[in-house]
């Protein structure tokens, strides 16, 4: 590859690194701390208002993470495993499609 060609490269790196801090700054709340979501809040607002306050929770979950942290680490690993088993199962059939002469 030409020089130019990684310096446009690296220009586009640069510039989406960018991107995604000022897109960071503005999406905190001036503490240092992402903006929270009122998603829940609006669910729960929601379903309260239809069954005028007689709603009761089906189940109650059986284990909650202690902290956000291992809730964001078990979701990463869930995410990580399923990257592994799609890599995997794409490598397998390219491999097969190449030994067939396809």
């Amino acid at each position: 590859m030409k020089k130019m060609g990684y310096l446009i490269i690296f220009i586009s790196i640069a510039a989406l690194l960018l991107l995604v801090y000022i897109a960071g700054n503005q999406a905190t709340n001036g503490a240092g701390t992402l903006a929270g979501g009122d998603d829940d809040n609006l669910l729960v607002n929601q379903i309260g208002g239809i069954s005028d306050g007689q709603y009761k929770p089906w189940f109650t979950p059986v284990w909650e993470p202690p902290s956000g942290e291992v809730e964001t680490f078990l979701f990463s690993f869930q995410a990580a495993i399923g990257a592994i088993f799609v890599g995997y199962y794409a490598g397998y059939y390219k491999g097969k499609k190449e030994v067939s002469g396809k």
